[in-house]
């Protein structure tokens, strides 16, 4: 399978970023689920549902050494 179609997941070793565009809920959990496995988020959607969650966010990755955008 070439590489470009293959799934991934934020387990997948040779990822180091992760990429979301999912909104609400999902998508707060799928940020935490990748930075709790060490990869660095680029959100393109909204981070957060409201500044609280986006501060515990913030707080995760800095806490982790990652970027969270």
């Amino acid at each position: 399978t070439p590489p470009w179609n293959r799934p991934y997941s934020a387990e997948t070793p040779e990822v180091d970023v992760v990429v979301s565009a999912i909104v609400g809920a999902a998508g707060l959990r799928g940020t935490w689920a990748a930075l709790e496995a060490g990869k660095h988020v680029f959100c393109q959607a909204r981070m957060a549902m409201n500044a609280a969650e986006a501060g515990e966010m913030y707080a995760k990755a800095r806490d982790t050494g990652l970027v969270a955008m």
